[in-house]
C-alpha cells in the first residue's frame, strides 16, 4: 500500500466503482469488495459498509460539492448519465470524465479514513497494553486449541467469570495468559496485569507474595481510580466490584497463591458482568470458575518447537535422530529445548549428537547443566564476562549504561557481547523505557547455585565457565 493520502495502487478505485454500481442495482453485499483494500475499516464497518462510504461522501461534499452531488445522484438516486448530462448542459464524455475524477477522490477519502482508523487502533492498542510485560515468545506451540477455548470462554456473555491457568513452573502459564490478552484485546474497554508477588530487589531475595489488599491497590493504580488507596481495607473489595461493573475489563492476576485467590475473586461484580478475571498459579486454586492445567509439550509439539528454533537461528534442518535425542533428553520443557537448539549453532550436528549421548549417561549433571555448559563454554570471553556480571544486578535488569560502566569494556566490545548473549537466548532485552537487559531465573540459578566450580582451582570464586568434566551439580 502507498503511504500518504493516495489510495493504494492496484484496485481500490476499480473496486469502489464496482461497489457503487452494485449498490445502485441494490445488490446484496455490494460494498464487500472494498474489504480487501480497507482491512481496518472492515472491522469498524461490520455489516454497515454503506454508512462508511456515506461518511467519505460527506467529506467529499465539504471540499468538492459538485463531485459529491454527481456521485450521489448517480449511485444513490439512480439517475442516468444521459439525464444528468442534459440537465447540466454538458457533453456525455465530460460527465463521465467528472465521474471518474469524483470516484478517484472518494477513494482517496476512504483511504484517508483507513489510515486514521489504523492510527486510532494503534493508540488504543498501546493504551490497553501499557501494563503488560513484554512478550517472551515469537510463536506458540501446543496451545492453539486451548487458546481458542479460553477466548470463547472469556467473550461468552454467559461464560465463566474467572479462568485459572495452573501448572508447574516454566511450562508457559504466563506466556499463555499473555497470548490470550493479545487475542482478545479489542473486546475489552481496558486491561490490567498484576503480578501477585512483589519484585525482589536482589536475586537472593525471594519474590514476596502480596496480600489481597496490596493487589487491589495495584489494580486501582493501573486503572487510575482516584482516592482508592484512602479507603479502609474492608471497603476496597466492595469499591472494586462497583467500579469493575461500570466497564468491560480484563484483569490478569499472575502467579496467585491459593490463600488469596478467594479474596481476589470477591472483587468481581455480583451477578452478570462483562468483566473477567484470569489467574495463573502453580497450585490448584479454590475458585469458582474454569480450571486449565498446563502440561509439558507433546512429542509432536516439542519437535515442532525444535524445528522452528533451528530455522530462526539459520541452522540446517535437524535430522530425525537429533530431534528425537533432544526430546528424549529434555522432554517437553520449552525453555530447555530452546537453549538446546541455541548451542547447536556452535557445534556440528554430529559432534553435538555425540555430546548429548555422552551427557545422558552422566548422572552427576542435571538437564539444565547439559544445556548451559556447552553453550557457555563456546561464548567469546568478553561475552562470558558480561553474562557473569548479571547476578550482581537486581532481577529487574540492567541498562546498557550500567553494563558499560560495570564491565569497563569498550562500547564496541560490549555491543558484540550483548549480540552474542541476546542471540543465544541467554540474555533477554526489554525495549520499553528505560531499555533493560535481564536473565531468566533458571539462568541465574545455574550460574550461582547449580554449577560447583570448587573442583577447578583455575576459576575465580563465582565463575562457572570451567571445563564440563570438572563441574558437578550442587545437591
Amino acid at each position: 500500500m502507498n503511504s500518504g493520502s493516495d489510495p493504494p495502487a492496484g484496485g481500490l478505485v476499480t473496486a469502489l466503482h464496482a461497489a457503487l454500481r452494485a449498490h445502485a442495482r441494490q445488490q446484496e453485499g455490494a460494498w464487500f469488495g472494498l474489504a480487501q483494500f480497507l482491512p481496518t475499516l472492515r472491522h469498524q464497518a461490520g455489516e454497515e459498509w454503506g454508512e462508511v462510504v456515506l461518511q467519505a461522501l460527506t467529506r467529499l461534499r465539504h471540499e468538492h460539492p459538485q463531485e459529491a452531488e454527481l456521485l450521489y445522484l448517480r449511485y444513490w438516486k439512480n439517475r442516468t448519465a444521459e439525464s444528468l448530462a442534459a440537465e447540466w448542459n454538458v457533453a456525455l464524455s465530460t460527465l463521465y470524465h467528472r465521474q471518474r475524477k469524483a470516484i478517484r477522490t472518494l477513494a482517496r477519502y476512504l483511504w484517508q479514513m483507513e489510515q486514521e482508523e489504523q492510527r486510532r487502533l494503534q493508540r488504543e492498542l498501546a493504551y490497553k497494553t501499557r501494563h503488560l510485560p513484554p512478550p517472551t515468545y515469537t510463536r506458540l506451540f501446543g496451545v492453539h486449541r486451548l487458546l481458542q477455548k479460553l477466548e470463547t470462554w472469556l467473550q461468552d456473555p454467559n461464560g465463566p467469570r474467572v479462568v485459572s491457568i495452573e501448572g508447574l513452573g516454566g511450562l508457559g502459564k504466563t506466556t499463555l495468559a499473555h497470548a490470550l490478552v493479545q487475542r482478545t484485546l479489542f473486546h475489552w474497554d481496558d486491561v490490567a496485569w498484576i503480578s501477585a508477588h512483589a519484585h525482589p530487589a536482589t536475586w537472593e531475595e525471594q519474590a514476596r507474595p502480596l496480600e489481597a489488599e496490596d493487589l487491589l491497590d495495584r489494580l486501582a493504580w493501573q486503572m487510575a481510580w482516584r482516592d482508592f488507596a484512602l479507603l479502609p481495607p474492608s471497603q476496597k473489595a466492595l469499591e472494586c466490584r462497583v467500579r469493575l461493573a461500570q466497564r468491560r475489563y480484563l484483569v490478569v492476576w499472575d502467579d496467585v497463591l491459593p490463600s488469596i485467590a478467594h479474596h481476589l475473586q470477591s472483587a468481581l461484580p455480583p451477578g452478570p458482568t462483562s468483566t473477567r478475571f484470569v489467574m495463573t498459579s502453580r497450585y490448584r486454586l479454590p475458585i469458582e470458575g474454569r480450571h486449565v492445567h498446563l502440561q509439558e509439550l507433546s512429542r509432536k509439539d516439542a519437535l515442532a518447537l525444535l524445528r522452528y528454533e533451528a530455522g530462526q537461528r539459520g541452522l540446517p534442518p535437524l535430522s530425525s535422530e537429533v530431534l528425537e535425542t533432544l526430546y528424549q533428553h529434555f522432554g517437553g520443557h520449552p525453555l530447555a529445548l530452546k537453549l538446546a537448539v541455541a548451542y547447536l549453532e556452535f557445534l556440528p550436528l554430529k559432534q553435538t549428537l555425540r555430546c548429548l549421548w555422552k551427557m545422558t549417561v552422566d548422572k552427576t549433571l542435571s538437564p539444565l547443566a547439559h544445556v548451559y555448559q556447552p553453550l557457555l563454554q563456546r561464548l567469546p570471553p568478553y561475552a562470558r564476562q558480561v553474562l557473569e556480571m548479571f547476578p550482581a544486578f537486581a532481577p529487574a535488569g540492567v541498562t546498557y549504561e550500567e553494563l558499560l560502566a560495570f564491565s569497563q569494556l569498550p562500547p564496541a566490545r560490549l555491543d558484540e557481547a550483548l549480540f552474542w548473549l541476546v542471540y543465544t537466548g541467554l540474555v533477554l532485552f526489554d525495549p520499553r523505557t528505560p531499555p533493560r537487559y535481564t536473565i531468566h531465573r533458571l539462568t541465574y540459578g545455574y550460574l550461582t547455585q547449580e554449577a560447583d566450580v570448587s573442583s577447578n582451582p583455575n576459576n575465580a570464586p563465582g565463575r562457572v565457565f570451567g571445563p564440563t568434566h570438572s563441574s558437578s551439580m550442587a545437591r
